[in-house]
């Protein structure tokens, strides 16, 4: 070929194209920028967040086999649709080639219908023809594995049912007796009920726990917590079992263990509440003793030994690998003697293995049983959890010179909201219906109104609209309206003024959150609704997919701010950059610039090696407040 013709082929495909070579950190070494502006002072990663979400893709590339993506919705400097393709040119170096093919959009998208449909007709053949051989297999399938599936599931419904239902009843019961019970009786005819709830809230956590180690989708956290003051809540938890036995339940902690550990105290807490709950359930006199011994093996590193010793029954050997079978009893341990799913010891020692350990077990027919396991931790200065679910690091507003007028007609939100205002030492006032709420409006002024938006006879946003146009002593009082339902379902909340909203299950620690925003108690801003055009850009507008994402950001963004949160104070700032560029992603989907610009501030804070400690909690705040507008906007979706 001639150079004339090489000069006009590189004249017509030059404007639209363009070669980026990077090395395996991002760092860019050439560029012709046609297309995209880079910069050789940052990682191409941190330019660009299609980059960054293929990061570990493209540096685990392999020379023979280049990465590519025919077509790219691009939004990044600018709107395009982009053919691209990545490859490793030597040990060290990407070559990324882009081909600009925004002139063939329309086109591209006609054949691309025309091909989405024969795909549809061909997928929908196959899974027809897979449903049939199914079908047939499954008629056929007669053998011992069908029939062990069969005798499974059948024990587990008969006895889980049975489980369930006897809580059920005694709640049943206990609430009719409480309605005809005199004042005296009240409070114990409550912690009874309330006990009796948290048995078959156990039942029920229990099966979704083992559901989701099963399927290997439980992570777990690391938080810094005392682990006497675990091992002593569940002594106290079991204090009233014991007695009823006549039994005792101690605990020796070796005396080295240092008072702050590194774990997942939440799963810890399970572990060993099975167990000692095991322990007491086939302990008929003696006791049991939760013995646990610390060896150091490094700077500020321990192995653990936790052992849980009774003077039960016991179990022979053939006994000890039934136990850890999923709703298996001993043989000869009747279940309407002990009770129990059998989900237990099964759970616990799928989380001993998560943690990375192994449960063992020694026991003998009469002479009581030992069940022991490790845990490796690191020591640490300061607590950043607690196991009566209060952070150690609180808001230190005042909020009991206010006074608070709360709404609920449903008698358990009642009792809950209650609580909430115990903990902030808030002595308010509580009404349950619109008509009581109207009357108390115009009685007594109060600083804040939290109200169930259905009441009953009417809704909270009807009493609160007539009031704002009114000229009561409580015409501008704050409100944080409750519902079951998404804000969408309500568009007449926009005609009023000075509210906020909170989707139920109220999530405590965001409740307070907006009640301290409300009465301008805090420096937050208020933020800026969601956006999820980025979201549902990157999901090509699969309206399930972007569901599916809502629901990954909703679940892991609060666990990555509890692992920055305990960066941040513990000062490791290698430990906060690595937290805060992972959190990059699902910020930027929430499509919020304001928090986007605050992780892009924190990140080179400690980038540089700085301080985010005063930063933190305003961030960490107004990121819980967008994720509660994004669990909104997932309702209305």
């Amino acid at each position: 070929m001639s150079k004339n013709l090489d000069q006009i082929k590189l004249q017509k495909l030059g404007s639209s194209c363009q070669v980026t070579l990077f090395d395996l950190e991002g760092k860019v070494t050439e560029s012709c920028d046609t297309l995209l502006q880079t910069s050789a002072e940052h990682p191409i990663f941190n330019q660009f967040d299609f980059l960054l979400s293929i990061q570990e893709v493209l540096q685990n590339l392999e020379a023979e086999e280049p990465l590519h993506f025919d077509l790219v919705e691009w939004h990044e400097q600018k709107e395009a649709l982009f053919s691209m393709s990545f490859q490793l040119i030597d040990t060290k170096t990407i070559q990324w080639f882009i081909i600009d093919r925004s002139h063939e959009r329309a086109h591209i998208s006609s054949v691309q219908q025309s091909r989405n449909n024969a795909a549809i007709n061909e997928e929908l053949l196959e899974i027809r023809q897979k449903y049939l051989e199914a079908e047939k297999q499954l008629l056929g399938y007669k053998n011992e594995e069908l029939l062990r599936v069969h005798k499974f599931k059948k024990r587990f419904f008969a006895e889980v049912s049975h489980e369930m239902r006897t809580p059920l009843n005694s709640i049943s019961g206990l609430v009719k007796l409480l309605e005809e019970a005199d004042s005296s009786e009240t409070e114990n005819y409550l912690h009874s009920i309330k006990a009796t709830s948290e048995h078959l809230n156990h039942i029920i956590n229990d099966i979704l726990d083992l559901s989701k180690v099963e399927e290997g989708k439980l992570e777990l956290q690391k938080f810094s917590f005392d682990l006497r003051e675990v091992v002593n809540s569940i002594i106290r938890g079991f204090t009233m079992a014991s007695k009823q036995r006549n039994i005792y339940l101690k605990a020796e902690i070796d005396s080295t263990l240092p008072q702050y550990i590194e774990a997942d105290p939440v799963r810890l807490s399970q572990v060993l509440y099975n167990l000692v709950g095991n322990a007491i359930k086939f302990t008929q006199k003696g006791g049991i003793t939760i013995k646990i011994s610390a060896e150091a093996t490094a700077k500020n590193e321990f192995l653990l030994n936790f052992d849980i010793k009774d003077t039960g029954i016991g179990m022979s050997a053939e006994s000890i690998q039934k136990i850890l079978e999923p709703y298996a009893q001993v043989e000869g341990q009747s279940y309407y003697e002990y009770g129990g799913t059998g989900l237990g010891m099964g759970i616990a020692q799928r989380l001993i293995e998560v943690m990375g350990s192994k449960l063992s077990i020694e026991s003998s027919l009469g002479k009581g049983t030992s069940m022991s396991f490790e845990l490796k931790c690191k020591a640490s200065k300061r607590a950043t959890y607690s196991i009566n679910g209060k952070q150690p690091t609180k808001d230190n507003s005042d909020l009991s010179e206010f006074s608070f007028l709360f709404a609920e007609d449903d008698a358990m939100n009642a009792l809950i909201l209650k609580e909430h205002a115990n903990q902030w030492k808030v002595k308010g006032h509580f009404v349950s219906s619109a008509s009581q709420l109207k009357a108390e409006l115009a009685r007594k002024h109060y600083d804040i109104l939290i109200s169930d938006i259905n009441l009953g006879d009417d809704t909270s946003i009807n009493v609160l609209t007539r009031l704002r146009q009114s000229e009561s002593i409580n015409q501008n009082i704050p409100i944080v309206f409750l519902s079951g339902d998404s804000k969408e379902r309500y568009p007449m909340l926009e005609e009023l003024t000075d509210w906020n909203f909170l989707l139920k299950p109220v999530n405590p620690a965001t409740l307070a959150i907006k009640v301290r925003q409300m009465l301008k108690l805090t420096e937050i801003a208020p933020l800026e609704a969601v956006d999820l055009t980025s979201l549902k850009e990157s999901a090509q507008h699969n309206m399930e997919f972007v569901v599916e994402l809502i629901e990954t950001i909703l679940e892991h963004l609060p666990q990555d701010l509890n692992k920055l949160e305990q960066a941040s104070n513990t000062e490791d700032h290698e430990a906060a950059r690595r937290v805060l560029h992972k959190l990059k992603p699902s910020i930027t989907y929430l499509g919020i610039k304001s928090l986007i610009k605050e992780r892009q501030m924190l990140h080179d804070k400690v980038t540089k090696g700085l301080s985010i400690a005063h930063d933190f909690n305003p961030f960490k705040e107004r990121v819980l407040l967008a994720l509660d507008d994004l669990a909104n906007v997932k309702e209305s979706l």
